[in-house]
């Protein structure tokens, strides 16, 4: 293609000198051989061709009009020429990189050993069976492989395909399995399927290594109701000796008009089941009873939300439920549009947890309601508590600082251990959360992190009333501002001068500021430009 590129820049040459006669002649022949000696030099050797010349060539001492006049078309000509060359030999040499690509990547790929592709498919194919029946239809090579990797077929749930789900129990071989019964809004539910896969899996039940059930509630709802019934006759008092995590999901609308469900047995029927190495439970809409004693748990959640005005929670049923679970390590609580009653049954003796380190709490409904929380903080005792998150919805007549107060003043706390605090603040008013109201509750925090709304008409302010006594500073390694919109960085400033005096401020390794408009860069210009983040809107 170049050739011909280059024949068609020859032939308006040639045509071109039998226009000129003379002494034009020669300087287009100058001028040819000066064009040719570009097109045969290499790429590296074109740059340092001498050019002068073009400008003697085209200083013509002949003074006829015509002969000027064709010299310019001429060259008019030739660098249409020249831009169709560098068109066609653009073309070529994206044609040979992507030539280039796919041999280096089938190249690659067929170099890489067994050991590591089997790496990259378990992390490709992590929990999804399917992903694995495609990797396995790549080519002979990947189905080989895929077939020798028990760990890619160990994600089971219920089809309208027995075999499928018999197929991936056989490839699983050993491994522990995944089982997943799910099922979301609209879609067809088989009672009949269900009821064959279960009677598949419950003979391997003793390589179970996690349950998930999540139902959502449409017109199918009587069935769901049935399959649970059947589930729980079914499966009985079932050993898991390598169960480790257990997440029971129902839709709200499950229980509209059967609140009586939320404490029915057909619900919890893993409460017969033998678990002696659970660690990780994750339960939606619903409390589990009391009698559910696991002492192996080592993470909690529990998310409560309704969208009835007259549903409530029984709040003293969960400080009962989490009285039982002493090992903790991890708790999450989270209560969207929920309405607590203060049952009898709140323990009267505060509830220890010595091994929990993460506290989560998340209050976001219309009416935020800090009673809860301030129960909840003054029974709980977690002596060794490392971290704290907290996320709420701060409201016009609410005060940011009062949920500040909620979470460290009210209780038997002293967070001598807390290190790491990460505040989320949605939905709030021109509040002002103070420092001096953080750092002198946690003397040893050490990272603190603050995220707020990004609506510009609900903004943040994070300052000190005061200058704050050098002493009153925590040893702070990281600080991190989301969306703060008002917050301004004087009151930071004043604070990072203080820890630059400290002899440990070296520790200090990280200063993230997220779309904090009022916050001056300058003023963290203390902080090596390696420890800082900061990204605007």
């Amino acid at each position: 293609m170049a050739s011909s590129a280059m024949g068609l820049f020859g032939n308006s040459l040639f045509s071109r000198k039998e226009w000129i006669d003379g002494h034009d002649v020669e300087i287009i022949d100058k001028l040819s051989q000066l064009l040719n000696s570009i097109y045969s030099a290499s790429p590296g050797k074109i740059c340092s061709l001498d050019f002068s010349r073009l400008r003697k060539i085209l200083e013509l001492e002949s003074n006829s009009c015509q002969s000027i006049r064709a010299t310019i078309s001429w060259i008019k000509d030739a660098q249409t020429s020249l831009k169709a060359l560098s068109a066609i030999l653009d073309n070529e040499i994206r044609q040979l990189e992507s030539q280039h690509t796919r041999l280096v990547v089938r190249n690659g790929i067929e170099s890489l050993p067994n050991e590591v592709l089997a790496i990259i498919a378990e992390y490709s194919c992590y929990h999804d069976s399917r992903e694995s029946v495609r990797l396995s239809h790549i080519c002979r090579r990947f189905r080989t492989l895929a077939l020798d990797i028990p760990a890619l077929w160990t994600s089971v749930s219920p089809t309208d395909i027995l075999d499928e789900t018999k197929a991936f129990l056989e490839r699983s071989k050993f491994a522990g399995l995944h089982i997943r019964f799910s099922r979301k809004a609209g879609q067809v539910f088989h009672e009949s399927f269900h009821h064959e896969f279960l009677a598949a899996i419950l003979p391997h039940a003793h390589r179970w290594h996690s349950f998930s059930l999540y139902l959502q509630y449409d017109a199918a709802g009587e069935e769901i109701l049935c399959f649970l019934k059947f589930m729980s006759i079914t499966c009985g008092r079932l050993e898991l000796p390598t169960l480790k995590e257990l997440s029971i999901q129902c839709d709200e609308h499950l229980f509209e008009d059967r609140p009586a469900l939320r404490t029915a047995d057909d619900l919890r029927f893993y409460e017969n089941w033998i678990m002696p190495n659970i660690q990780f439970l994750k339960v939606y809409s619903f409390l589990p009873r009391p009698i559910f004693v696991q002492p192996s748990l080592r993470s909690l959640r529990v998310e409560l939300e309704s969208e009835y005005d007259d549903v409530a929670w029984d709040l003293g049923l969960l400080l009962m439920l989490l009285s039982t679970f002493t090992a903790l390590e991890d708790l999450t609580l989270s209560f969207r549009n929920a309405i607590f009653v203060s049952a009898p049954g709140i323990p009267r003796p505060d509830i220890v947890l010595e091994s929990l380190r993460t506290l989560d709490l998340y209050v976001l409904s219309e009416n935020p309601d800090l009673n809860p929380v301030r129960l909840i903080m003054a029974k709980i005792r977690a002596p060794n508590l490392n971290k704290l998150v907290a996320a709420t919805e701060i409201h016009q007549w609410a005060d940011a600082n009062e949920w500040l107060h909620t979470l460290l003043y009210n209780g038997v706390n002293d967070f001598m251990r807390l290190t790491h605090l990460d505040l989320q603040v949605n939905r709030y008013y021109h509040e002002t959360c103070e420092f001096e109201t953080v750092f002198q509750r946690l003397p040893n925090l050490a990272h603190l992190s603050i995220e707020a709304s990004d609506d510009p008409d609900r903004v943040l302010r994070l300052w000190s009333t005061h200058r704050l006594a050098p002493d009153s500073i925590p040893p702070l390694r990281s600080l991190r501002f989301s969306r703060c919109g008002t917050f301004y960085s004087d009151g930071l400033d004043h604070i990072l001068k203080i820890l630059q005096e400290r002899p440990d401020w070296d520790e200090f390794h990280r200063l993230e500021v997220i779309d904090c408009p009022n916050f001056c860069q300058e003023d963290a210009r203390i902080i090596p430009k390696n420890k800082v983040v900061w990204r605007d809107k």
